[in-house]
């Protein structure tokens, strides 16, 4: 997949249902993946996880508004851009005196100017997968998604299971006895495991889910907060992949789908 035809991920972050409803609609009609979020502290914990291209964000909001938000979210993803959608600019002037604002927009937003904008700040063009495999056949797989955080969990299932180029089941768990339940049942080909879960280790969960009978994942593929000793990464076959968060999740879904074509996890294409 060349860089141009990556699927463009947008945090939109707005107080008020109805311009989430009315601006996510017509920017996933466009083909843009988007996160749609009415509570500011949620943002934040979400881009602790993912790297996004696009932030979309309302000034005026409780709990944390735009201009404290965005300090927020730079914090862990520095060179994010940002399109700030208000009504009440002239309060927060002052406030915003120094940080940086690639596009400011009035509401309501006119669709054309929202979409040109977002547009051009992310370069977006439109998406082609690029199978440089043979044509005949779809990767797909199970997928078991283990981390504490729901919100996480659930946008990342969403992703996987709309990528474009392969068909992806996907189940998550929220604890260490529920991931080894869910494999127990659905005998994930691959396990996207957080290592510093509450409760379990990531070795701890590592030897429970390896010992499950009559079922091994095809591949593990960790994700942290931080870096796992070298001593824990050694229990784990040399080739696992490593993710650190915020993680871009267009990459992981691409190595899923490379492994699928690896392993032979296809099924026959019908025209």
């Amino acid at each position: 997949m060349t860089e141009e035809a990556k699927r463009k991920l947008i945090l939109l972050v707005d107080d008020d249902p109805s311009v989430i409803d009315a601006v996510s609609g017509f920017l996933r009609e466009s083909s843009f993946d988007v996160i749609a979020e009415t509570d500011s502290e949620k943002a934040v914990r979400l881009a602790r996880h993912m790297l996004v291209d696009l932030l979309i964000l309302d000034l005026q909001m409780p709990k944390l508004d735009g201009v404290e938000l965005l300090k927020q979210l730079r914090k862990q993803q520095p060179h994010l851009k940002a399109i700030i959608l208000t009504g009440q600019l002239p309060q927060y002037e002052d406030r915003l005196k120094g940080v940086k604002i690639d596009r400011i927009i009035a509401k309501p937003p006119s669709t054309d100017k929202l979409l040109k904008a977002v547009a051009d700040l992310t370069e977006k063009i439109a998406f082609e997968p690029d199978f440089d495999q043979e044509k005949s056949v779809t990767p797909k797989a199970k997928i078991l998604i283990v981390d504490d955080e729901i919100e996480y969990c659930e946008i990342v299932s969403d992703f996987f299971r709309s990528y474009p180029k392969a068909l992806f089941e996907v189940e998550y768990a929220l604890s260490g006895l529920e991931a080894i339940e869910k494999a127990s049942f659905m005998e994930p080909d691959f396990v996207l495991l957080d290592w510093k879960m509450p409760m379990m280790s990531g070795t701890e969960l590592f030897g429970k889910l390896q010992a499950i009978e009559d079922w091994a994942a095809k591949q593990y593929f960790i994700i942290s907060a931080s870096q796992v000793p070298a001593s824990e990464m050694k229990l784990l076959p040399p080739d696992t992949p490593f993710f650190m968060k915020p993680f871009d999740l267009e990459k992981v879904a691409d190595l899923l789908y490379k492994r699928c074509l690896d392993l032979g996890l296809v099924e026959n294409r019908i025209d």
